[in-house]
Parts: C-alpha cells; structure tokens; sequence
C-alpha cells in the first residue's frame, strides 16, 4: 500500500515541475515588435522624410531587422507616386514629429484608448504630407531578425479603422489593407462591400511566424482617402524542454493517482 506520505511527495514533485515548465517557457503574452513610446521611425526610403526629422532605426526595434516603405499610388491630382513615412503615435495627443505636427481628433483615425500604432504617412513630396499627416496610406516591408524567427509561433497584426475592404474606387491593382506573405495576400477584412464604415474600430489576422512580410494599409482618394493605423505582435511557440517538463508533470500526478487506487 503507498503510504499517505509518499502519495502527498509524488504529487508535490508533480507540481513542482509543473511549476518549473511554467516558469521556464516563453510567456503566452503578445509581445509588440515596435518602439514603446512615440517616435519616428527610419525606414529604408527615397527621398528621406524630412517631413518628420530624426526616428529610431528599425533594428533598434525588439525583433525587427529593417523595414522598407515601398512607392503607392497617388490620386493623379494630388501628386507623383511615393512612397509613405512611418511613425509610432498615440492618435489621442498631438505630437510633432520634426515639422510634421499630428493633431489630435483626427476627422478620420483615432483611438480612445490611447495606444501606440505604426501610423504611416502618405506624402506628395519629401517634404509635402498629403492632408497635413492625417492619411494613413502607405506599405511596408519588414524583416524579422534571425533570433524572432526561430522562436517559431504566431504573429498577430491589428488594424484600426478599415473602411476599405477591397480593391476600391476604381483604384486597380491596389490591394485592400493586409498583409502579404510570400505571393499570399491576407486580407485583415472583407465584408463584400467597398467600404464598411468602421471607424476607430479593431480588426485582427493572426499568421505563422514568417522572416519577411509586407503590411498594406488605407487608400488614397480623390477625396479624403481611408486612413489605418496599425500594430504587430508576435508570440513564441512554447520550448521543448518546457513541454517534456509538462508531460513529467502529468505522468507523476497520474502514477501517484493510480498507485493510490490500486492500494486503498
């Protein structure tokens, strides 16, 4: 018969070592791959933003090793086609980012939360932001470092204020806000319709853990155009070890149990 005693050590080892994978593994929360306070940010692109002055460098970023803002299409009455600026903003303060100033209460994107988003910024010239920075267009290549990659799992990206669910007003050739992986396109929201309405609100796609991915965001108008902001997280896929520690857990509760049936 296995004593009282033996029972309570099998199971408080069992627990320990729960406890132990528990403290070793990776923690489940979404981890941001982007500045912790608002900044502007140094994409690889020409001409140079002078329009928002001295940001981090994308490597100085947890998990990131560059970020490229690629040409998008303007409205031809609004300027040359170019590529889009990129800052790290809290859409409910105003902010100066070189001599570009971002008022708060945006006609358009905001965030009553009050948390920080990449917020591209569309632009006629290197100097010139289309609707004084409050269009939030552009795409952006970013490259995750070696050491993010191999931690494996998820990314998660989040979307504030879709209101173009796809290829709209007659822009051709111009994807909806996404994400694309490869020569897979994900879009972050499609209800069959051109445009949905939702302002300020959050949409979500959540994809493997990938090295290279490029973000697509709004759209420029013969209008207003549709400004989104965004976020990137990722979470780690959970160690080994830590799952063999849990399956040693499992397997000391489960024989102390059946020692204690077996005997009683």
């Amino acid at each position: 018969m296995v004593s009282r005693n033996l029972s309570n050590l099998l199971f408080g080892s069992g627990v320990a070592i729960a406890m132990g994978m528990t403290a070793a593994a990776p923690a489940k929360a979404w981890i941001p791959l982007m500045p912790d306070a608002e900044t502007a940010v140094d994409v690889t692109i020409t001409p140079a933003c002078s329009i928002v002055g001295p940001g981090v460098t994308p490597d100085s970023i947890y998990g990131v090793e560059s970020i490229t803002s690629q040409t998008v299409a303007n409205q031809p009455t609004e300027g040359a086609d170019i590529s889009s600026c990129l800052v790290v903003d809290n859409p409910a303060t105003e902010t100066t980012f070189g001599s570009l100033t971002l008022v708060t209460k945006d006609a358009g994107t905001n965030d009553k939360d009050g948390d920080l988003w990449y917020r591209p910024i569309a632009r006629n010239a290197a100097s010139n932001a289309e609707e004084k920075g409050r269009l939030e267009y552009g795409e952006f290549t970013f490259v995750l470092d070696d050491e993010m990659v191999a931690q494996g799992g998820k990314l998660k990206f989040t979307f504030l204020d879709i209101e173009a669910s796809k290829d709209p007003y007659g822009v051709l050739g111009t994807p909806p806000t996404g994400v694309k992986v490869g020569d897979t396109f994900h879009n972050a929201f499609y209800e069959g319709t051109k445009v949905v309405g939702t302002n300020d609100v959050r949409h979500y796609l959540v994809l493997d853990m990938v090295k290279e991915f490029t973000v697509y965001l709004g759209r420029d108008t013969s209008g207003t155009g549709d400004g989104v902001n965004f976020r990137v997280e990722a979470k780690a896929t959970p160690e080994p070890s830590a799952m063999l520690g849990l399956g040693l857990a499992v397997g000391a509760l489960a024989t102390a149990r059946k020692r204690r049936l077996e005997n009683d």
